[in-house]
């Protein structure tokens, strides 16, 4: 089905292409890596490979009479993007091309640059402008979007972006928000959701019915959804199931100004005509001085109730933006009060060495209050000592603690390059990080999840 897919998209391209009468000429990038990992849990013993590989490929389709290229004035082409792609043969023989998360991108660009007309994935029909109090906010795994996600879950669309010379970028999309066809799902095919509100009267029979539609997760067997709250509903995935959706549409707009220095403005807004839910976000940042000041809002209307969230920080940057220090604070509809502060340095103490270190404190506006009140420390440190120009040794280590409930993260470990492309890396890791940064820094405490693992990574 994948493979399908692909080729279908890139007939499309093509053919689009050629309607502007353009002979076209192929060219391509291609980047990515892969890894080869042992490990031993040291709490219950077990141990063995984990590999994985992951892959960006961008091909761009030229007027092949070399006359225009990308960017140029009135040039029309096309542009599929690859991330996360495999290809390899089965043991029988079978060629296999690309995973089922492999994350797929394909326009039409043209008017100089000016225009990009999205035509798959499905457009972004959501909002993350308010995000929680960020910790590490690269760190796998670690939520970052705030209790009110502007949401709705698409089937397929398009998207038209312009560039206002001189101002900003202007957004339109439209799609469909099921499946206008029948849905083959077959056992074992991934699963098909929908946006569902809930009327609070659902109690949840299977893991994997629901899912909550701001984080993903499963909610679990047995609970009652909460009344006016967006879920993610299954659809199919287990069986065929009959199409619905095929006049069920959602539109959006998003603009993006760009025409004041130092200043970052972005709006948007998603309706869905089905169940007239209707999401909206904004964001506002302005840089002086070594200062950036942000503020971020998203809210929502559904089934008649609003809600919404704002998140605001304040961050200085100083000896050459080698060093930043930043203040955090979230609020969902005045329930709900974050707050934090974290410090970094790149190098800019010492050459080599990097470090951060940040507070947190949680709902603050609980009554009666929390007691422990719901504190967080984390700290993160390494130091590159350089073998030459290009190879190097690095050591490195990330501390999480919640006071509540004493529990504790630890990852440590070293990364070696000496031969080209290649990172070797002994590494332990004590312990999970949360998965959802309003409740704190930790998952699952160190003395429960201990793990040794080496690894060999060559990325090209």
């Amino acid at each position: 089905m994948k493979r399908l897919t692909l080729l279908t998209i890139l007939l499309v391209v093509v053919g689009l292409t050629a309607g502007f009468a353009i002979d076209v000429k192929p060219t391509f990038s291609l980047s990515g890596s892969a890894t080869a990992k042992w490990g031993v849990d040291l709490i219950t013993g077990d141990h063995g490979f984990n590999n994985t590989a992951d892959a960006s490929f961008t091909l761009n389709l030229f007027p092949a009479d070399g006359t225009a290229s990308k960017g140029a004035d009135a040039a029309w082409y096309g542009s599929i993007s690859f991330a996360n792609l495999e290809f390899y043969w089965t043991d029988s023989g079978t060629p296999v091309f690309g995973p089922a998360d492999t994350d797929i991108t394909a326009k039409i660009i043209g008017l100089g640059g000016d225009m990009e007309i999205g035509i798959y994935a499905a457009p972004s029909l959501t909002y993350t402008y308010a995000g929680y109090v960020p910790l590490y906010s690269a760190d796998a795994g670690y939520a970052t979007t705030g209790a009110v996600t502007p949401l709705v879950t698409t089937k397929g669309g398009l998207s038209i972006l312009y560039k206002l010379a001189g101002v900003g970028t202007f957004t339109a999309k439209i799609a469909s928000i099921g499946d206008w066809g029948l849905l083959a799902d077959v056992p074992g095919g991934d699963d098909t959701y929908t946006i569902y509100i809930a009327d609070g009267t659902e109690v949840v029979a299977a893991l994997g019915d629901y899912k909550i539609a701001a984080t993903g997760v499963d909610v679990a067997v047995g609970v009652t959804l909460t009344a006016n709250v967006l879920y993610l509903k299954l659809v199919g995935g287990s069986e065929p199931v009959t199409g619905s959706g095929n006049d069920q549409y959602a539109f959006g707009a998003d603009f993006s100004l760009s025409a004041v220095k130092d200043l970052t403005f972005n709006v948007g807004g998603i309706y869905d005509i089905d169940t007239s839910y209707v999401g909206f976000g904004a964001s506002l940042g302005y840089t002086v001085a070594g200062i950036t000041a942000t503020v971020g809002f998203d809210g929502q209307v559904a089934a008649t109730v609003f809600d919404y969230d704002l998140a605001a920080s304040v961050a200085y940057s100083f000896r050459e933006a080698k060093d930043s220090l930043s203040v955090n604070v979230y609020n969902d509809s005045f329930d709900l009060l974050n707050f934090g502060v974290l410090f970094s340095d790149a190098s800019g103490f010492i050459p080599g060495l990097s470090f951060s270190f940040g507070a947190y404190v949680y709902d603050l506006l609980a009554s009666p209050a929390n007691d422990p009140m719901l504190v967080s420390l984390g700290e993160t440190a390494s130091y590159k000592f350089m073998l030459g120009d290009v190879n190097y040794v690095m050591p490195y280590e990330t501390v999480r603690y919640d006071l509540a409930g004493a529990k504790m993260y630890l990852n440590g470990g070293v990364d070696v390059k000496v031969i080209p492309n290649t990172v070797f890396k002994l590494d332990f890791v004590g312990g999970s990080t949360a998965n959802d940064n309003n409740v704190g820094l930790v998952g699952v405490d160190i003395a429960t999840y201990q793990v040794l693992s080496v690894s060999a990574t060559v990325s090209y």
